[in-house]
């Protein structure tokens, strides 16, 4: 996929871009010897309208990857123009404005397009690593099947605990109940507990929980693994150990699929974090073009 959205044509689109900003440049330094390069000139209003074609041209590749049933032109042609236009866009329209900043709308305009074109890196960025990584962490099975497979390995852990006293099981109880995914973007970022793994599972084993903790049984703040470890060294019984050992096993099995869970949902929401960003910020750039312009027509 790098491949074909970096080098596609032969790097054609990088080609273009380039030709463009010598264009722009070649137009900013034909202006007159005596007049300051600024947007008023013929010079910059041809780069103005130039920039504004680029604008309304990276939009509407939000419209046309949208569009199914279109087949005239590959997305991948698209992208390659979406991104080397993109990274053309900022010094056209820096030689639009003759590099005149000031506290106005027209500034307000040019870093917003700034604010997209950073975020674009990012999304660059995103979409050619992140769905590799959501590849390589799944192994070809689905989330929802990874959360199955946490169900079961959850019902094999409590029946295996049963077997070991009340306050084993108990512990693994709470692990199984207590384990969260999900939650606000952030949280999915940082994966803070907020949701949790399994709701459509969870009510099989809540009232049991709930019971536990009024029984005084979670008198020590310990993880299931801890206190089985503790069990292990502390038990003389060769059943019991090898109840602990399969156990123990069953265990990481678990945490490693809840990983995998983790990822994926991290994976997920570092691609959503860029789509929250670049469009509305986008949509903010389309409106601050069009104050821009009807400002400089009808009020400069």
């Amino acid at each position: 996929m790098y491949g074909s959205i970096l080098s596609y044509g032969q790097y054609r689109y990088l080609k273009q871009a380039a030709a463009l900003v010598l264009i722009a440049l070649l137009l900013y330094l034909s202006s007159s010897p005596g007049e300051a390069p600024n947007g008023g000139t013929w010079q910059g209003y041809t780069l103005g309208g130039i920039s504004a074609a680029l604008i309304l041209f990276l939009l509407w590749f939000g419209i046309r990857k949208r569009q199914y049933h279109c087949t005239e032109t590959t997305l991948f042609r698209w992208v390659s123009a979406h991104v080397y236009l993109g990274i053309s866009l900022p010094v056209v329209v820096t030689l639009h404005c003759g590099f005149q900043f000031g506290w106005n709308v027209h500034t307000l305009a040019y870093g917003l397009m700034v604010f997209v074109v950073l975020s674009g890196f990012y999304g660059l960025y995103a979409y050619l690593v992140y769905p590799e990584a959501l590849t390589a962490n799944r192994c070809g099975i689905s989330r929802r099947e990874m959360i199955t497979t946490i169900a079961r390995l959850d019902d094999t852990c409590l029946a295996l605990a049963e077997n070991l006293g009340a306050e084993a099981h108990h512990k693994v109880l709470r692990e199984v109940v207590e384990t969260r995914l999900g939650g606000t973007l952030w949280q999915q970022i940082i994966m803070g507990a907020s949701l949790p793994v399994l709701p459509l599972f969870q009510w099989k084993f809540a009232g049991n929980f709930v019971a536990s903790e009024q029984a005084g049984l979670n008198v020590k703040d310990q993880s299931a693994e801890y206190f089985l470890r503790r069990y292990l060294q502390e038990s003389q019984n060769k059943v019991e150990i090898q109840r602990v050992v399969e156990l123990l096993k069953v265990l990481n099995e678990r945490q490693f699929m809840v990983s995998r869970v983790q990822r994926d949902i991290r994976y997920h929401a570092f691609m959503k974090c860029w789509l929250l960003l670049h469009v509305p910020i986008s949509c903010a750039l389309l409106a601050a073009v069009m104050v821009h312009v009807i400002s400089v027509f009808f009020y400069w």
